[in-house]
């Protein structure tokens, strides 16, 4: 008799047993489906290029069912172009990006904010120009952006200066600039008296003693995601960001990884304390713990975004009046912010390559 009861006992217990195993396989896959996305950004900025890194090599996006295709373009151009044409979902960009985007398309909203970015001002190592206030009748060699001489106008108003009166620009190619980096003597540099540039190979000639800096200004850089993706994927954009803040997490607590894999990425060889440099306006990238990273878009990043738009307006560069406050939503990251907090003890690894 106890040997039926026995018999009956497993049944019972491999019948459940079975009904669980059919209630999980039959009650729906419960793996989500992967996403497929392009981000498009610049390959140059730091540290957004490196924290780009984390997501390759890491199983962030993996763990967030999503898999990107990264488009590096050269210059702000082709990157605004890939956004407008439809050809990415998901793009970084600064201000002055910004303005460019939404002077052509509505069909972006900006959804976090990514990364800082400090402006300075070079010169050569033995320039008598000690601070803002010394500029006076300086000529400043640049490239085309309105970003940077808009800071150094703000800077010389700041510090008692007319700008228009004061102040000299002169349009040079980026390598013409840089060809400048490697000169430390005022003498070598002929009649540019400073450069407005936040390009590494700048703060490597600070580094090595051949150029010093002033800090003039921080600009901001958001992400941007498609409305498509949004309407389509909402819960795809919160993955995202979670993924972001991840990616962020993994950077700030293996640096000299991320610097490697950029490395062997895109060829640079600049010493590991330029990239520390670079970054440093960029709190995340000092982040121990996790209640350390934010991709918070405070009041006062917004107001700056509006005054370079309005900026470019006045100076005929865009023709479109644009409340830089109309696109941006940014719920997606609070939703992500309450998931990614949740799993306190959550950590990215390395991928098996």
């Amino acid at each position: 008799m106890k040997r039926i009861h026995t018999y009956f006992a497993v049944l019972a217990g491999c019948t459940v047993l079975g009904f669980t195993i059919v209630i999980m396989g039959c009650g729906g896959d419960i793996t989500k489906p992967t996403v497929k996305i392009n981000l498009g950004y610049l390959q140059q900025p730091i540290p957004e290029a490196l924290v780009l890194q984390a997501l390759k090599h890491t199983d962030v996006l993996e763990k967030s069912h999503i898999e990107i295709d990264f488009t590096a373009h050269a210059d702000r151009d082709q990157l605004i172009n890939s956004a407008v044409n439809r050809q990415a979902d998901v793009i970084i960009g600064r201000e002055q990006a910004l303005a460019e985007l939404f002077s052509r398309s509505d069909d972006w909203t900006i959804v976090s904010r990514f990364s800082y970015h400090q402006i300075n001002l070079y010169l050569p190592a033995d320039s008598p120009v000690e601070s803002v206030s010394d500029l006076e009748d300086k000529r400043f060699a640049q490239t085309s952006s309105t970003l940077a001489r808009r800071y150094i106008k703000k800077a010389a108003e700041k510090a008692g200066l007319d700008p228009e009166r004061d102040l000299r620009f002169v349009d040079w190619t980026l390598d013409r600039q840089l060809r400048l980096a490697q000169k430390g003597k005022r003498s070598e540099w002929g009649r540019i008296d400073a450069v407005i540039n936040d390009a590494p190979e700048f703060t490597s000639a600070v580094s090595d003693g051949f150029a010093r800096s002033i800090k003039i200004g921080r600009s901001v850089s958001v992400l941007l995601v498609s409305n498509r993706l949004i309407d389509t994927s909402p819960e795809t954009v919160e993955a995202l960001l979670t993924a972001m803040m991840d990616a962020y997490y993994y950077y700030a607590r293996n640096f000299e990884q991320t610097v490697e894999w950029y490395q062997q990425e895109t060829g640079a060889s600049y010493d590991l304390k330029v990239y520390k440099s670079v970054a440093a306006a960029e709190m995340n990238t000092r982040a121990m713990m996790k209640g350390h990273v934010s991709l918070n878009l405070p009041d006062i990043d917004i107001q700056n975004m509006q005054t370079t738009i309005d900026y470019m307006r006045e100076m005929e560069m865009i023709d479109t009046q644009i409340d830089i406050r109309g696109f941006i939503n940014l719920k997606y990251l609070r939703s992500a912010e309450e998931e990614w907090f949740r799993e306190r003890d959550g950590y990215p690894t390395m991928k098996m390559e």
